[in-house]
């Protein structure tokens, strides 16, 4: 998948991105901790940092910096959280509807 020009290996089903996998998933569960607090720039930082450690967890360090840029663009930070996880669920309702229609049963 490409986000803002950045080609990522994210294969959500694939036993050799389990690694990914779960740190990726373990960052989601603490992004939606996440409140509101502070000022409302104080909150924008607080969001862009959170988006590009789960991408520097996900993929590999500096993987943030080179989808989100270095500085705090809200936008373009929202923009590649809500690609990564559309991914996720395009990935899931591919891998539900073939083992569907396979007949397999299974974890997700």
């Amino acid at each position: 998948m490409q986000i803002n020009g950045v080609t990522l290996n994210f294969s959500f089903f694939d036993p050799d991105f389990e690694e990914g996998k779960k740190a990726y998933l373990k960052e989601l569960e603490e992004i939606s901790k996440l409140g509101d607090t502070g000022t409302e720039p104080d909150a924008i930082r607080q969001q862009c940092d959170t988006v590009k450690h789960l991408f520097d967890v996900t993929f590999g360090e500096g993987t943030g910096e080179k989808v989100c840029g270095t500085g705090h663009d809200h936008l373009l930070c929202l923009e590649a959280y809500e690609a990564l996880l559309n991914e996720q669920i395009r990935q899931c309702e591919r891998y539900r509807a073939v083992k569907e229609r396979l007949g397999m049963k299974g974890t997700e």
